[in-house]
């Protein structure tokens, strides 16, 4: 499901796993007037979808939610004046649902039953705008908002929060498979951070990235995570019609192992300036890369390719051995892949030579 505005009405689509279109929905109030768009959408426990997001009537804004079943049939909808809109909509494990937003110049977060009835509420006084909230494991919740994002426990007393300065505008968050905390946000035109917080709330990492995009970012950031435990970041730009998706590691590193037969480079910091020349092996022998770059974090991951030329992973990855220590070859005849990877950090890279040899198994 996915949720954004047509011709001033909130609008919710529906695709199979396939990508084809199941049904689609329009909303808005019943003001002569009125229009509506939708910021946030989520599915509960019993397969229903509910859509956060912005009512207007006459020049009045409106926080709006608007909810269906799972085919797509409305069910209600509940407005409230004097406040943004929704930005957040995430299911709880009981089978209702939490909402964010920002009103009276303080960050909100809302619980309801599937019914609509509310059953709490919460002005978070030290966040702004409300743009995530998440259940955590301890029955507590994570919230991130103007630039910080915070853990409160079952009774919403405070546990910890983290500023994150640099951020600007409302992104969202995903909880990590290790407990942390990996949030996505824009500094400013055409520049994004990615972020991981520890399940204590300090930081671990953060990645800047540069898009060559002159306006991405204005919008919305998003982040998630795969089942292998890389990254994915989705933004949009709000004042063309531009979106990029980009993947990363789950230490930060823009991930591109799969076209590394040819030599891959990374640029992780910096200004996007290192470039790479590279002129792999086909067989058993010697890859060598050159690279140049200026004030960049580059990762060069050559690959051995043992076999057939064609194939960039051939076998299995070689021994598991920590690094600087000896392990042993495979069987004669049994393939197997070894990749290098050179860290060059927060310096002036003006050019390298890195060989990978080895040799027959004796």
């Amino acid at each position: 499901v996915a949720v954004g505005t047509t011709n001033s009405q909130l609008l919710l689509v529906k695709y199979d796993s396939s990508g084809a279109l199941s049904w689609s929905r329009v909303w808005k109030n019943n003001a002569s007037a009125g229009g509506a768009s939708g910021s946030s959408v989520a599915e509960l426990t019993d397969g229903s979808i509910v859509v956060g997001g912005r009512s207007t009537q006459d020049i009045n804004s409106y926080a709006a939610v608007v909810k269906y079943n799972a085919s797509g049939t409305f069910q209600w909808s509940r407005e409230w004046p004097e406040s943004a809109a929704v930005e957040v909509v995430n299911s709880a494990s009981d089978g209702g649902f939490y909402i964010g937003g920002f009103a009276s110049s303080f960050g909100y977060v809302v619980k309801y039953t599937s019914a609509g009835a509310q059953q709490w509420a919460y002005i978070l006084s030290s966040m702004g705008e409300v743009s995530d909230i998440h259940e955590t494991s301890d029955g507590g919740f994570l919230v991130q908002g103007g630039g910080n994002v915070a853990k409160y426990g079952s009774s919403w007393t405070s546990v910890w929060q983290t500023g994150l300065d640099i951020m600007t505008a409302p992104g969202r968050g995903v909880m990590t498979s290790d407990g942390g905390y990996v949030v996505a946000d824009s500094m400013n035109a055409n520049k994004l951070i990615i972020a991981k917080l520890n399940s204590s709330g300090v930081l671990v990492w953060d990645t800047k990235y540069t898009s060559p995009n002159p306006t991405l970012g204005y919008g919305g950031v998003s982040v998630a995570q795969l089942t292998d435990g890389t990254l994915v970041v989705a933004t949009d730009s709000g004042s063309t019609t531009k979106l990029e998706v980009s993947r990363y590691t789950s230490t930060g590193q823009i991930y591109n192992c799969s076209i590394c037969a040819d030599g891959g480079v990374t640029t992780t910091s910096g200004p996007p300036t290192a470039t790479l020349s590279s002129t792999p092996s086909t067989t058993p022998g010697n890859t060598t890369a050159s690279i140049t770059g200026t004030h960049a974090t580059i990762t060069l991951t050559p690959t051995t390719i043992v076999g057939e030329a064609a194939v960039v992973d051939v076998g299995a990855p070689l021994g598991g051995a920590a690094q600087n220590s000896v392990t042993n070859a495979p069987a004669s005849g049994v393939p197997f892949r070894l990749r290098v990877a050179q860290h060059v950090t927060n310096s002036t890279l003006f050019s390298a030579s890195l060989k990978l040899q080895f040799a027959t198994r004796g």
